[in-house]
């Protein structure tokens, strides 16, 4: 893999977030510019959410002419307002992962969705025709809702633990997507009866993820679900969530969440610097996101 001599020429990148100690984000986006030859290097920026910061944070952003960032945890439903333009989905999900900088305009994007869906259809099995239950109403959920119904998904279900939120959300995106889009809260009794009709389960919250000390609740729902059901995970640390260690043991398809970041990876690229990651780019990716999980796990 070719290095990089960094240089006046250097485009600075960044990653937004709090915290960042799970993440391997900028290892792997790294490791992707030295093999591709792009002249960048992507930096953690751990900005810790208090008030007056995101407004310091774009203010640095136009000083040092960054050439964007991407975005994370609690910031992806924070950025409409600093931005010059962004993709409609996005504002009226209020939800963007991705922020370039031209030097004079900021332009926002989400792949989260398409990250997810491609690592499902990864498996093997569609999309099309499926029922969805989407576990969590947070930034990374209605993305994700916007490319399943893309694909052919039919409905949704959307279980939180604040229902109020989850009501909110599914307004929105019947009137983006025009499928049915059902609520609840995250109960045993909700996930039951929506595994009983769902063959598709997407874990959208940081439940389980690394650092966070937080453990699903319940997973009996999973015995309820039918053979063919494909059950992912957006979290990739670590990459077997006892979601889908469960969901393994009842022999359903899992997917987890670093093949949403391969693919991700590819989208980004050609965002911040217009080209992608030819061929091998996939493979690459693949191979930088393994040995920044086992960095971690050392």
């Amino acid at each position: 893999m070719p290095e990089i001599p960094y240089n006046w020429d250097t485009k600075l990148l960044g990653l937004l977030g709090w915290p960042l100690g799970h993440s391997i984000v900028p290892r792997v986006h790294n490791a992707l510019y030295r093999y591709a030859g792009i002249n960048a290097v992507l930096l953690p920026i751990e900005l810790e959410d208090a008030p007056g910061n995101l407004d310091r944070f774009f203010s640095a952003v136009r000083t040092l002419r960054m050439g964007g960032f991407i975005v994370t945890m609690p910031y992806k439903s924070r950025m409409l307002p600093y931005l010059d333009e962004v993709p409609e989905a996005c504002r009226a999900l209020n939800c963007v992962n991705a922020v370039r900088f031209d030097g004079e305009n900021l332009y926002g994007a989400a792949y989260d969705g398409y990250g997810l869906c491609q690592a499902i259809e990864d498996t093997g099995h569609r999309l099309e025709g499926r029922e969805a239950l989407i576990i969590g109403a947070g930034g990374i959920c209605g993305p994700v809702i916007s490319e399943m119904a893309k694909r052919g998904v039919e409905s949704f279900t959307i279980l939180n633990r604040s229902p109020e939120s989850a009501e909110r959300k599914a307004e929105v995106l019947q009137s983006l997507i025009g499928r049915p889009v059902q609520t609840g809260p995250l109960t045993e009794e909700s996930l039951d009866r929506a595994a009983g009709r769902a063959d598709l389960v997407a874990q959208c919250t940081p439940l389980g993820m690394y650092g966070t000390g937080t453990s699903f609740p319940y997973l009996g729902f999973l015995e309820k679900m039918g053979g063919d059901t494909v059950v992912a995970d957006v979290v990739y640390n670590p990459p077997r969530t006892a979601l889908l260690q469960a969901a393994a043991r009842r022999g359903l398809q899992t997917v987890n969440g670093t093949g949403m970041l391969v693919h991700q990876a590819e989208k980004l690229t050609r965002f911040f610097f217009g080209s992608g990651l030819g061929p091998e780019g996939k493979t690459v990716a693949g191979r930088a996101v393994e040995a920044a999980l086992e960095d971690l796990r050392l």
